[in-house]
């Protein structure tokens, strides 16, 4: 862990837990679906039995939105104590 002065909010975004076995790897979207099963999901709703990643940056979107409610907490506890932190938000855990 980095240390900076007492008053900075740090964040990073990274692909996976920076202390876990994946550490290091690339993550964009499709793996972060893989990753998190949910390539699965569209098998149980459609004809096609196949898993496959949805149509879209989904889990961009959905962590990019995590990353913003952490960083507004981080900002919110340095306006009541004058703290900074270092906040850590990984896109999926395995």
């Amino acid at each position: 862990m980095r240390t900076f002065a007492p008053d900075v909010i740090y964040v990073h975004c990274g692909g996976f837990d920076s202390d876990g076995p994946d550490a290091g790897l690339p993550a964009y979207d499709d793996v972060i679906q893989g990753a998190s099963g949910i390539a699965s999901l569209l098998s149980r709703v459609e004809i096609c039995p196949h898993p496959r990643y949805v149509p879209m940056a989904l889990a961009d979107k959905v962590a990019g939105l995590h990353a913003l409610e952490a960083t507004l907490a981080a900002i919110i506890h340095k306006l009541r104590t004058g703290r900074g932190q270092q906040v850590e938000f990984p896109c999926s855990r395995r």
